[in-house]
């Protein structure tokens, strides 16, 4: 199943000047597999959101190279007769084209991201643009947290993202 994804305002917690909001736009894939009496896993297969900015170029969100054991932990819940709880738990990598004129970034999630949503439909509408160019439809998933991304293996974050959440809608 593909769905559209858009991450709006998101701040990037860099310890450089002039860096405000990042609007990330993409998409991912995911499979539908067994799980529980209430519940099914969400398998994502692939997701890239990308962003751009003037002092790091292209921004590119996207799963990590490597397979994870959080590849199945996202779930879609019955949380009442006609509604449901989504719960995205993604690692990621975070690329940025250069930071000035440096070199670019090539971070790995310290934990996975998190968002969820109570919703009445799976796959989400369709999502679309209002006339005032705001993004209509689709499902809107809270963020759980600020993502943190380290430097190899370090533990200590490097680089913040503070988003309020994914909107995503069925493609």
């Amino acid at each position: 199943m593909s769905l559209s994804l858009n991450a709006f305002n998101t701040h990037p917690i860099l310890n450089l000047p002039n860096i405000t909001t990042l609007d990330f736009v993409g998409s991912k894939v995911v499979r539908v597999e067994a799980g529980g009496a209430d519940f099914v896993r969400l398998r994502t297969l692939s997701f890239s959101m990308e962003a751009s900015h003037p002092l790091l170029g292209k921004v590119i969100l996207r799963m990590p190279d490597s397979p994870s054991p959080y590849d199945n932990a996202s779930t879609l819940r019955i949380a009442g007769p006609d509604t449901f709880t989504e719960t995205w738990v993604q690692p990621m990598t975070l690329i940025t084209e250069r930071v000035g004129d440096l070199e670019g970034l090539n971070l790995k999630t310290i934990e996975p991201a998190r968002a969820s949503a109570t919703i009445t439909q799976y796959p989400p509408p369709p999502q679309g643009t209002g006339p005032d160019g705001a993004p209509t439809g689709g499902a809107f998933l809270n963020a759980q947290a600020p993502i943190g991304f380290a430097v190899g293996g370090i533990g200590v974050a490097a680089v913040q993202l503070r988003w309020q959440g994914v909107n995503q809608g069925q493609i």
